[in-house]
Protein backbone atom coordinates (compact mmCIF):
# COMPACT_ATOMS: atom_id res chain seq x y z
CA UNK A 1 0.00 0.00 0.00
CA UNK A 2 2.44 2.58 -1.49
CA UNK A 3 -0.10 5.00 -2.21
CA UNK A 4 -2.46 4.95 0.45
CA UNK A 5 -4.95 7.86 -0.28
CA UNK A 6 -7.03 8.01 2.72
CA UNK A 7 -10.48 9.51 1.35
CA UNK A 8 -10.59 6.93 -0.82
CA UNK A 9 -9.65 4.29 1.67
CA UNK A 10 -12.36 6.10 4.25
CA UNK A 11 -15.22 5.67 1.39
CA UNK A 12 -14.45 2.12 0.23
CA UNK A 13 -14.19 0.80 3.96
CA UNK A 14 -17.45 2.79 4.96
CA UNK A 15 -18.98 1.23 2.06
CA UNK A 16 -17.87 -2.36 2.97
CA UNK A 17 -19.34 -2.00 6.59
CA UNK A 18 -22.38 0.46 5.56
CA UNK A 19 -21.15 3.10 7.43
CA UNK A 20 -22.19 6.22 6.44
CA UNK A 21 -18.81 8.27 5.13
CA UNK A 22 -19.64 11.68 7.05
CA UNK A 23 -20.11 9.32 10.23
CA UNK A 24 -16.51 7.81 9.45
CA UNK A 25 -14.94 11.10 8.76
CA UNK A 26 -13.71 11.18 12.41
CA UNK A 27 -11.31 8.59 11.50
CA UNK A 28 -10.03 10.59 8.51
CA UNK A 29 -6.87 11.92 10.34
CA UNK A 30 -5.94 8.23 11.44
CA UNK A 31 -5.69 7.43 7.59
CA UNK A 32 -3.77 10.48 6.74
CA UNK A 33 -0.83 9.21 9.40
CA UNK A 34 -1.67 5.85 8.61
CA UNK A 35 -0.56 7.53 5.02
CA UNK A 36 2.78 8.84 6.14
CA UNK A 37 3.16 5.63 8.78
CA UNK A 38 5.97 3.39 8.81
CA UNK A 39 4.68 -0.24 7.29
CA UNK A 40 4.37 -1.86 10.92
CA UNK A 41 2.57 0.74 11.91
CA UNK A 42 0.65 1.67 9.10
CA UNK A 43 -0.49 -1.85 9.13
CA UNK A 44 -1.77 -1.72 13.05
CA UNK A 45 -3.80 1.71 12.50
CA UNK A 46 -5.63 0.36 9.60
CA UNK A 47 -7.17 -2.76 11.58
CA UNK A 48 -8.02 -0.29 14.41
CA UNK A 49 -10.04 1.51 11.30
CA UNK A 50 -11.31 -1.49 10.22
CA UNK A 51 -12.03 -2.76 13.51
CA UNK A 52 -14.12 0.19 14.33
CA UNK A 53 -16.35 0.63 11.06
CA UNK A 54 -17.03 -3.37 11.36
CA UNK A 55 -18.57 -2.48 14.76
CA UNK A 56 -20.50 0.39 13.27
CA UNK A 57 -18.78 3.20 15.20
CA UNK A 58 -19.58 2.75 18.68
CA UNK A 59 -19.75 5.79 20.99
CA UNK A 60 -16.51 4.24 22.79
CA UNK A 61 -14.86 4.74 19.12
CA UNK A 62 -15.00 9.14 19.67
CA UNK A 63 -11.58 8.74 21.40
CA UNK A 64 -10.04 6.15 19.31
CA UNK A 65 -8.12 9.07 17.42
CA UNK A 66 -6.97 10.36 20.43
CA UNK A 67 -5.84 7.27 21.95
CA UNK A 68 -4.24 6.19 18.48
CA UNK A 69 -2.42 9.80 17.69
CA UNK A 70 -1.01 9.90 20.93
CA UNK A 71 0.29 6.09 20.14
CA UNK A 72 1.68 7.04 17.38
CA UNK A 73 3.26 9.94 19.21
CA UNK A 74 5.02 7.94 21.26
CA UNK A 75 6.25 5.41 18.60
CA UNK A 76 7.98 8.16 16.98
CA UNK A 77 9.54 9.79 20.03
CA UNK A 78 10.65 6.29 20.63
CA UNK A 79 12.59 5.95 17.15
CA UNK A 80 13.72 9.72 18.24
CA UNK A 81 15.46 8.64 21.03
CA UNK A 82 16.41 5.09 19.50
CA UNK A 83 18.31 7.01 16.90
CA UNK A 84 19.82 9.89 19.16
CA UNK A 85 21.06 7.12 21.96
CA UNK A 86 24.47 6.44 20.20
CA UNK A 87 24.95 10.07 19.81
CA UNK A 88 27.41 11.50 22.20
CA UNK A 89 28.22 14.88 21.82
CA UNK A 90 31.77 15.87 22.07
CA UNK A 91 33.09 18.83 23.82
CA UNK A 92 33.36 20.86 20.08
CA UNK A 93 29.18 20.18 20.03
CA UNK A 94 28.58 21.31 23.99
CA UNK A 95 30.48 24.60 22.98
CA UNK A 96 28.01 25.42 20.64
CA UNK A 97 24.70 24.97 22.78
CA UNK A 98 23.51 27.99 24.28
CA UNK A 99 22.95 26.96 28.01
CA UNK A 100 21.29 29.02 30.82
CA UNK A 101 24.08 31.23 32.56
CA UNK A 102 23.60 28.68 36.10
CA UNK A 103 24.35 25.78 33.89
CA UNK A 104 27.34 27.07 31.49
Amino acid sequence: MENLDPHRLLRELCARYEVPVFEGQRLLPLLERAAAAAPEVRARVLRLVEDSLARGLEATDASLVDQVEADLDLEVLVRVARSLHQWEPGDESLGRLQLPPDLG
